[in-house]
C-alpha cells in the first residue's frame, strides 16, 4: 500500500541526520533539507481566512459591538447609529485587525491571499454582521465609483483602506520591506529602568487593551523647514546604512520630540529628562502611515524608580513578540500573547539585538562546548515543536 505520509517522512529523517552531524549546516544538500522542512512545518494547522479573521475580530472588536444586529441598523439615518466616539474606538480596532491578518499573518503563512479593501470589508460584516452599522459604502445601494472617500467612507472604512494600504506596501512576501527614501513619520520610545531589567510600556494608547511604546507622530515639513532655516549650521543628520535612506530630518529635533514624548506619557512617574540617557538608536518601518519610518530610542533612566513605572520586564516583552498569531490548543484555535505586543513587532529585531548585547549572552560559548551549531539549535526547536504537533513517524494503531 502507497505511504502517502513517505515525502514527509523522509523530509524529517534527513533533518534527523543533518542535527546529528557535527558539522555546520553549509552543503546544498544540507540547506535543501532544511527549506524542505520550512516548507514542510508551514502547512501544519494552517488557520483559514474566516477562521483567522473571525478570531481577532471576537478579540479586539467584540466587546465594543451590540450583542445582536438590530434591523434598524442599516439605513445610515437609524437611531442607532453609533455615536462619533464608539465609530472611533470601533475603527481603531479594525485598523488592527488588518494590519494582523494582511501582514503578519501573511508574512507567517505565505500561502495566504491578501485580503483589499472591499474583500476584507465584506468579510468583516458577513462575521459580524453588527459591523454593518459602521461601514457607509456597503450601506449604498448603488455601485456607483469612489470619487470622494473622506465623505463617502466611514470611520471604519477609512481605517480599513489604510492598514491596507500600509500592509500592502510592508510586502509580507518580503522578509524585510523595501523601506528605501521613506520619511520619518514619528518617534517611538522604549524605555527602560536603571538597571536595563524593566521597561515601561504604554497600555490601550494605541489600541484598547494591548501594549505600546511610547510614541508621538512627527511634523516632517515643519523638521524640513527648521532645517533649512538653520543656513550653514551644521548639525547631525540621520544616516541609516541598512539598505534604508539619508533624511534631511534634524536629529537633534527627534531627540527632543522623543524626550517630549516620554515627558508626556510619563507624566506624574517623576521622570526628568536629565534622568534620561539614549543608549540605542534605529529606524523601523511604521504600522501608523503608509511608506513612512519611525525613529526608534532605547531611553534608559539613570534613577531607580518605584515599581509601577517599569512594570514589564524586558525579556517577557520581547519574549512575546515571537511565534505565530494564533494557535490550536485541544482542538481550538486562539490568539496569542503576540497580538498583545503586536505594535512592538516593528521594533522587535532592534530591541532583541540589544538586548544580546548588553546582556552579553553567553549563547556561542554554550553551543561551542556542547558542539552544537547555532543554526542547528534553532532547527532543534522547531523539530521538537513539529513532533508535538504532528507525530507523524509513529507507527498508527493499525501497524504500519
Amino acid at each position: 500500500m502507497f505511504d502517502t505520509l513517505a515525502p514527509k517522512k523522509r523530509t524529517l529523517r534527513a533533518l534527523q541526520r543533518l542535527l546529528c552531524s557535527t558539522a555546520a549546516i553549509s552543503t546544498e544538500s544540507d540547506k535543501n533539507a532544511l527549506r524542505a522542512f520550512k516548507i514542510l512545518i508551514s502547512g501544519i494547522d494552517l488557520c483559514a481566512t474566516e477562521d483567522t479573521v473571525l478570531l481577532l475580530l471576537d478579540y479586539l472588536v467584540d466587546p465594543l459591538l451590540p450583542a445582536r444586529p438590530s434591523s434598524r441598523d442599516t439605513p445610515s439615518e437609524s437611531r442607532d447609529t453609533p455615536s462619533e466616539s464608539l465609530q472611533q474606538s470601533v475603527a481603531k480596532q479594525v485598523h488592527a485587525v488588518v494590519l494582523l491578518y494582511n501582514y503578519y499573518h501573511i508574512k507567517q503563512h505565505r500561502q495566504l491571499k491578501f485580503e483589499g479593501f472591499e474583500s476584507f470589508s465584506k468579510l468583516a460584516v458577513v462575521l459580524k454582521p453588527t459591523l454593518l452599522a459602521h461601514m457607509k459604502l456597503l450601506q449604498r445601494s448603488n455601485d456607483s465609483e469612489l470619487d470622494d472617500p473622506d465623505k463617502q467612507l466611514s470611520v471604519t472604512e477609512k481605517k480599513i483602506m489604510d492598514a491596507c494600504d500600509i500592509s500592502n506596501s510592508l510586502d509580507a512576501s518580503k522578509d524585510i520591506p523595501s523601506t528605501e527614501g521613506w520619511p520619518i513619520s514619528k518617534v517611538a520610545v522604549l524605555l527602560i529602568d536603571s538597571r536595563k531589567e524593566n521597561c515601561f510600556l504604554k497600555h490601550s494608547s494605541m489600541t484598547e487593551g494591548f501594549f505600546s511604546l511610547i510614541e508621538k507622530d512627527l511634523d516632517v515639513s515643519s523638521c524640513i523647514s527648521e532645517v533649512m532655516s538653520e543656513g550653514k549650521q551644521k548639525r547631525k543628520k540621520i544616516k541609516v546604512t541598512r539598505n534604508f535612506f539619508e533624511d534631511a530630518v534634524d536629529e537633534d529635533t527627534l531627540q527632543q520630540v522623543a524626550f517630549s514624548a516620554v515627558k508626556e506619557a510619563a507624566d506624574g512617574k517623576g521622570i526628568n529628562q536629565n534622568e534620561l540617557i539614549i543608549i540605542r538608536s534605529d529606524v523601523a518601518y511604521s504600522l501608523s502611515k503608509e511608506k513612512t519610518m519611525a525613529r526608534f530610542y532605547i531611553m534608559q533612566c539613570k534613577e531607580s524608580k518605584s515599581d509601577d513605572v517599569f512594570e514589564i520586564p524586558i525579556r517577557d516583552a520581547i519574549d512575546s513578540l515571537q511565534g505565530p498569531l494564533v494557535t490550536k490548543s485541544s482542538g481550538k484555535w486562539t490568539v496569542t500573547q503576540v497580538v498583545d505586543y503586536f505594535h512592538l513587532l516593528p521594533y522587535a529585531g532592534i530591541m532583541s539585538d540589544w538586548l544580546s548585547r548588553s546582556l552579553k549572552l553567553y549563547q556561542n560559548t554554550t553551543w561551542q562546548a556542547f558542539n552544537i551549531d547555532s543554526s542547528k539549535l534553532l532547527l532543534l526547536v522547531m523539530y521538537d515543536q513539529y513532533l508535538t504537533a504532528c507525530a507523524i513517524l509513529k507507527p498508527s494503531k493499525s501497524g504500519e
